[in-house]
């Protein structure tokens, strides 16, 4: 697979073609299985039923927990404690410290300024009403008897109101499009350097957004075949952020606090997502049945290891690869892995 890239060397050296036509053969990996997905939901399973959507919910929710805690918050504090080490390290140990909090807590600071800045634009710019939009109590603190389905009908939600998660969402997204364009710049150095653990657990966790975004449109009321066109097209939003991500990479690298801070702004941002957009969508609902109460439960346990799962999977292709990042390290970066271990290990003495 590494001699599918190309050197600068092969383009008259080149370095910005060569980067350009890497990208074209990056993108066509990462984006081939997110772009079949997206049309066969046309086909295979248009619409979901309420509990199945109360499931997705759960299962996503946990999946977004996972990923802006243990995936971006630990790559931004772990990426702050590198450059404060490596780069800081003739100032006092009290100064460090003080510089690692200011690019977390600035980076998580900023996070919420824009989530919660562009959730109120947007709900007041598109008109949405408070008891219009999908997260108003009057949806979700109900007596036991109550259907939910009734109160969507009752209160009308449209389209519009599916995008805020919706857009939310891609925010993470464009993280990952921007780190993906510096792996693209790094490989086109040194080809040899292709992360495929990264390859592997973006599209993983990719098609479960696919699967969200396509599926929150049709429960508003989106016909499918529009659904699946506008899935398409914010998937291929990534595009240009990763031609960003590609071209700065080669002057950002010496600059070590962007992408802690960049990374801790975005795992707020999802963390934010998941808690506030997407658990009030299941966690209210009382009516349902025990046995679906448990499958909502069971979703909610899956997508929390589903997460580590494709978190453990980049976390040990990291300890090999830079994947893209402005600085370059070596450090160990598995301990979700080394706390699989632990707990095999647990259970093995426990059992034994």
């Amino acid at each position: 697979m590494n001699n599918i890239f190309i050197t600068p060397q092969a383009v008259g050296d080149n370095t910005n073609l060569a980067i350009f036509i890497n990208l074209l053969i990056y993108v066509a990996f990462l984006l081939t299985v997110p772009t079949l997905l997206i049309f066969c939901l046309m086909f295979i399973k248009p619409k979901l039923k309420q509990n199945q959507m109360f499931n997705l919910y759960a299962f996503s929710s946990a999946l977004l927990l996972s990923i802006g805690t243990l995936g971006l918050l630990f790559e931004a504090t772990d990426g702050a404690t590198w450059f404060v080490n490596n780069t800081l390290s003739s100032y006092t140990e009290v100064n460090q410290t003080l510089i690692k909090i200011a690019i977390i807590v600035g980076g998580a600071i900023l996070g919420l300024t824009l989530v919660i800045s562009f959730r109120f634009l947007y709900i007041h710019f598109t008109k949405q009403d408070h008891c219009n939009h999908t997260h108003d109590h009057s949806l979700h603190i109900m007596n036991e008897g109550e259907d939910v389905q009734h109160k969507m009908k009752e209160h009308k939600p449209n389209v519009k109101a599916a995008w805020l998660v919706i857009i939310l969402l891609l925010s993470h997204r464009a993280i990952d499009g921007f780190i993906l364009g510096g792996t693209v710049s790094l490989l086109t150095l040194n080809p040899t350097k292709i992360n495929l653990g990264f390859i592997i657990t973006f599209n993983l966790h990719i098609l479960v957004e696919v699967v969200i975004i396509h599926y929150r449109q049709i429960q508003y009321g989106e016909k499918r075949f529009k659904a699946a066109l506008h899935n398409f097209y914010t998937t291929l939003l990534i595009i240009p952020i990763m031609i960003v991500g590609a071209y700065l990479n080669r002057f950002l690298r010496n600059v070590g606090w962007i992408i802690p801070l960049v990374n801790a702004s975005g795992g707020v941002i999802i963390t934010f997502l998941a808690v506030i957009e997407l658990v009030p969508e299941f966690i209210h609902n009382r009516s349902m049945k025990t046995a679906d109460w448990y499958k909502m439960l069971i979703s909610f346990a899956f997508g929390l290891v589903f997460a580590i799962l494709i978190l453990s999977v980049h976390n040990l292709s990291h300890t090999e690869h830079d994947h893209g990042g402005m600085m370059d390290h070596d450090h160990d970066h598995g301990p979700i892995a080394h706390l699989i271990s632990q707990t095999k290990n647990l259970l093995l003495y426990k059992f034994k």
